[in-house]
């Protein structure tokens, strides 16, 4: 997720555009300032409580005056007086201040961060710190609850665990010289319309150690553990003169140990998940719940250490990076199991604390402030209770079924033959805004889902339309809403009013009234750092007359075969009739319906295609890689600011044929050899850090120049179905001309990275050895007229699921994930590893 945290908002912007201070209605216990003063008690906040206090040697601001704190502590030990690592006894405490205020009596803090095994959470038993539920919430009193959580908070006891690194504020006290620093040292910070600053960021000095834990130890040990760059935001230390204001633009720039951390995973230099910062034996925390093996695993571990990150206000330290996975785990698992519009979460580090906003587009993050000093925290969980549903992020158009609606809808389904829905699951009543009228749908289970933290998060369902009595299919999205790309209903009409074949039909599609992302609304507001290119989104819904099975449901080899011949026939007519080039071929895109004779392939999710024109204007500068990364060209790989050609999608045919054999078809390699080959040709990436971006592609193109032997050192063969043999050996000897022909041309433009790679000019007459969509067809075509077809010889998961790390892009790629439910595909194996460091879980980066 790296790239997709947009911040500091300041904490009073925040709170006006996205938690408005309710109407008072009745007087307030305890002032919003004063509401969880009784914590410092807990996160050593005074300086009263202990001689070996954690902030030692670390100036601290009370009521305006610059003072600096010393340890009596003997260098090198820990504190005794507080469990090291651990972050529990601020659970309790929390709670007690929000109950005691009676600040928001419509919600339930509850501390779900170790109940035990009974409490399972979900099916990578995640359980955040502190869980909130609305009062009427369904469900056990004490447990985690995703499907009916408001939001999360995560508690961490440390600051330097902080996964943001805020720059300095404009305020006249940070651009004080040298001569007026001993002024500000004993008078308050003024703010530009002279109000005092509140206190609420650490200290500034990047000499001092940063390191709660740790104190009385060596600065040189420590000064790395520092959350927040040097000048601090708008503390003036007594000692050292202020900096000059930095470019907010680049401020706190971290070299990175690690060069591919596109994605906010766990650095190389973290060696042992459960020991503390400085190496010492810790009690493992929250934090330290991916363990060593997962960091061993992480992509991290393979990045050169010579790359700078883009991204200045995300922390590159192992502790900042882990929280990062921690919370972007937590924002997963609320897509995955709610219909949401956005969400909120709360993160505490010691006695600083940050609001956070997800929608799809990206996360709005607060600056940090001083929770227990300040009354913005207090404000914050005030508004929230006061907020109705829509506002707090819930989708109200999805809402549970009545009792008569849920049993005719399974009605429906039984009669379909159809297992979306069993009598342990809700039925929810979906709406699709369509321009003739709104129309409702019957939904239990997803069919496929996409849990990733950020992008399109589609959903597909089988649906049960009650007026016609059928099932039909309903896909839920977050479409792109940029130029150049149209609504795929409209797309559909128009390439069934040319009469492309194997494609569905459209019932009837719509935005979702009033549901956009608001994130790429701010990226160029004074306080954003950068980011990358955040692009807006709509909720969308489409339905489909067709409701088909996947790939692996096929029963044959020979049926597999055919569904991609008959997908690359609707892809041929679309790119001829309509001047539309689909960009996504992949395996999840082709859907198998009808039985015997009657089966075919369909070519489905057309909302990432492009019409010729558009891509001929397109700028090479902004564009990016579209598609799957496995079955992506090897050329796309190699040059992600290429232009898309039909030749790309052409070869991804080839891709998805061998992924899907490897998958499903035995053939004379062993599981650990079809692993390597996965890993090698499939998932083949690294950084390209002069460029900004990551690459892969090689091994697929030695496969089409070597042979499969010859790049994965294995002989692949299905002696059991010659005609895959055959075909395999014809497509590679046609894109083996292809791959030559490509290279050679690529080689001799002048090719100077991102954005400068031409639109190279074509030759009058295509060359042979392009391939064309009838070529390749004929191949397939063939190969199914062969005789030595096996009957049934499609099996279950070959490979399994085999957790490793997963590649990235800069663009709009949908990844397989790792560790899939039920309700996706088994096959899909990549790691959240490379999301954000986390443990092996599913998730897909982006869409």
């Amino acid at each position: 997720m790296s790239g997709y945290f947009l911040g500091p908002m300041p904490i009073e912007t925040f709170l006006e555009k996205f938690a408005p201070a309710p109407a008072a209605t009745t007087p307030e216990l305890v002032s919003p300032e004063q509401v969880f003063s009784s914590m410092k008690e807990v996160t050593r906040e005074t300086r009263e409580r202990s001689g070996t206090d954690s902030n030692a040697g670390v100036p601290t601001k009370e009521a305006g005056v610059t003072q600096n704190t010393t340890a009596t502590q003997a260098p090198g030990t820990a504190d005794s007086s507080r469990s090291k690592g651990k972050e529990a006894p601020m659970y309790n405490s929390f709670i007690s201040c929000i109950e005691a205020s009676d600040l928001c009596s419509a919600l339930r803090f509850v501390d779900t961060s170790s109940k035990g095994k009974e409490d399972k959470a979900d099916e990578w038993n995640l359980r955040p710190d502190v869980s909130v539920y609305s009062t009427d919430a369904p469900g056990p009193p004490d447990r985690t609850s995703w499907q009916h959580m408001e939001m999360c908070i995560e508690m961490k006891d440390q600051v330097h665990e902080d996964p943001f690194s805020d720059p300095p504020r404009r305020t006249p006290s940070n651009i004080a010289t040298t001569a007026t620093a001993a002024t500000a040292a004993s008078e308050p910070d003024v703010d530009t319309t002279g109000t005092a600053i509140k206190t609420d960021v650490p200290p500034a000095d990047a000499r001092i150690a940063a390191n709660d834990s740790c104190a009385g130890t060596s600065i040189k040990d420590q000064v790395h553990e520092d959350p927040f760059p040097d000048p601090e935001r708008c503390i003036v230390s007594a000692t050292a003169p202020s900096a000059p204001e930095p470019d907010a633009k680049t401020t706190g720039a971290a070299i990175e140990t690690d060069a591919s951390r596109a994605d906010g995973q766990i650095l190389a230099n973290d060696s042992s998940a459960g020991t503390s910062e400085t190496g010492q034996n810790a009690t493992p925390s929250s934090s330290a719940r991916f363990s060593a093996e997962a960091l061993r695993r992480s992509e991290a571990h393979k990045r050169n250490s010579r790359s700078a990150s883009p991204y200045a206000f995300e922390r590159d330290t192992d502790s900042g990076t882990r929280t990062r996975a921690q919370i972007s785990d937590y924002a997963r698992l609320m897509w995955h199991y709610q219909h949401r519009t956005f969400f909120f979460q709360v993160l505490i580090m010691k006695d600083f604390a940050r609001l956070l906003r997800y929608d799809r587009a990206g996360v709005i993050v607060s600056e940090a402030f001083r929770y227990q000093k300040t009354p913005y925290l207090a404000q914050f969980f005030r508004a929230f209770s006061a907020l109705d549903a829509s506002r707090r992020g819930k989708d109200t158009t999805v809402t549970l079924a009545s009792k008569e609606e849920a049993e005719s809808a399974k009605i429906v389904f039984a009669n379909s033959n159809s297992d979306a829905a069993d009598e342990n699951l809700s039925i929810f009543k979906v709406l699709v805004n369509d321009d003739r009228c709104d129309k409702a749908f019957f939904v239990a289970k997803p069919a496929f889902r996409y849990p990733s933290a950020i992008g399109r998060g589609t959903r597909c369902y089988v649906a049960a339309d009650l007026e016609t009595g059928n099932c039909v299919f309903l896909k839920d999205s977050w479409r792109y809403d940029v130029d150049g790309m149209s609504q795929e209903g409209a797309i559909y009409k128009v390439l069934n009013d040319e009469g492309v074949s194997n494609i569905a039909q459209v019932l009837c599609h719509g935005d979702v009234r009033d549901q956009a992302t608001v994130t790429a609304d701010y990226v160029n507001a004074s306080w954003a750092l950068e980011t990358r290119t955040l692009s807006k989104h709509k909720h969308y819904r489409i339905v489909l007359d067709a409701v088909g099975r996947t790939l692996d449901k096929a029963s044959s080899s020979r049926v597999i075969v055919k569904a991609i011949r008959d997908i690359l026939v609707a892809h041929k007519e679309a790119y001829e009739k309509v001047d539309i080039l689909h960009r996504d071929l992949s395996f999840y895109n082709i859907v198998l319906i009808g039985d015997g004779d009657d089966e075919h392939g369909i070519l489905i999710d057309w909302d990432l295609s492009r019409s010729l024109p558009s891509l001929d204007t397109e700028d090479a500068r902004v564009r990016g890689r579209t598609g799957t990364w496995q079955f992506i060209s090897h050329a796309l790989l190699q040059h992600p600011t290429k232009k898309h050609a039909i030749e790309d999608d052409l070869e991804s045919s080839f891709w998805i044929l061998l992924w899907a054999l490897l998958h499903y078809v035995p053939s004379n390699l062993q599981t650990i050899e079809l692993v390597d080959v996965m890993d090698r040709v499939f998932d083949e990436c690294f950084w390209n850090s002069r460029f900004g971006y990551y690459k892969g592609g090689t091994a697929k193109q030695l496969v089409f120049t070597n042979g499969f032997g010859g790049t994965t050192d294995y002989y692949l063969s299905f002696s059991h179905a010659p005609p895959l043999d055959q075909l395999i050996a014809s497509l590679r000897a046609l894109f083996k001309h292809w791959v030559h022909y490509s290279s050679e041309l690529q080689s001799s433009e002048d090719y100077q990275g991102p954005g400068d790679y031409p639109n190279f000019t074509r030759p009058s007459i295509t060359p042979s050895n392009v391939p064309k969509s009838d070529d390749v067809i004929k191949l397939f075509d063939d190969a199914l007229a062969s005789p030595g077809w096996p009957a049934r010889d499609v099996v279950q998961e070959l490979i399994g699921k085999i957790p490793r790390h997963a590649p990235h892009s800069n663009s709009k790629l949908k990844r397989s994930s790792d560790f899939e439910g039920d309700s996706t595909a088994k096959s899909q194996r990549r790691s959240a590893a490379a999301e954000a460091g986390s443990s092996l879980r599913r998730q897909v980066l982006e869409e």
